[in-house]
């Protein structure tokens, strides 16, 4: 299959799925492509095929990536979904529009600071650790209210919703719980604190079509786009 069929073929089944579920069903699912073991030519023909949200793990890759695109680098939504370390915050605002996993409170008072610093406002995802991995990061969710209320009054930061990850499963409709988790996690803070448009970042190549069951607004795939191109 060429990268057009396969970008075409899963944003064809995720609005399938979207459009039969019972959670956010009035709402899309951004397909965010992650571009971690990619280069930049491939990237550029994700956009090419009407990719329009990107991810990537490491700030220093992604800098060598995003000088390397050109212009279509302007035409993407560029998330950080990786672990960010304090030491890389600075470099990370200068090159992402949004952190998609923001996992503790001295991370979100250092990205605070620096987005003061550069006089804008950084919309974020809180990491919610509903996998028992050791490996995984994030809030975990008995602590994720108090969390919230601690970092929702920073002003350069913008809460607007979760990220998680599902353990990985031979049968992903073993997922199911673990993303069901995470939705009730959401639930309980938008109930709590009100979140308008509240965004839920669950899903990846394995196990997308149970996350957007279970109401993922945006969902991070990538071996599946690459399959049979590289």
């Amino acid at each position: 299959m060429s990268l057009k069929e396969n970008v075409e073929r899963i944003l064809s089944q995720i609005e399938l799925i979207r459009a039969g579920r019972k959670y956010f069903s009035d709402r899309p699912v951004v397909l965010v492509a992650a571009t971690k073991y990619v280069g930049a030519e491939v990237v550029n023909q994700l956009i090419n095929w009407g990719i329009r949200d990107i991810g990537e793990n490491r700030v220093q890759d992604a800098e060598k990536k995003f000088s390397r695109m050109g212009e279509r680098i302007f035409r993407v939504k560029k998330h950080f979904i990786g672990h960010l370390q304090t030491n890389k915050v600075r470099k990370c605002l200068q090159l992402f529009d949004m952190i998609d996993s923001l996992d503790n409170e001295k991370l979100a008072r250092v990205i605070d600071e620096e987005a003061r610093r550069l006089n804008r406002i950084v919309p974020c995802l809180v990491e919610v650790k509903v996998s028992p991995e050791a490996t995984k990061f994030g809030q975990e969710p008995e602590e994720l209210l108090d969390f919230w209320a601690k970092v929702r009054d920073l002003k350069n930061i913008q809460l607007r919703g979760l990220m998680t990850m599902a353990p990985f499963m031979e049968n992903p409709e073993d997922c199911r719980p673990f993303f069901r988790q995470a939705r009730q996690c959401l639930e309980k803070i938008v109930a709590e604190f009100g979140l308008d448009w509240p965004e839920l970042s669950m899903g990846m190549s394995n196990d997308y079509p149970i996350a957007i069951e279970e109401g993922a607004t945006m969902v991070r795939i990538g071996s599946a786009l690459y399959q049979g191109v590289i």
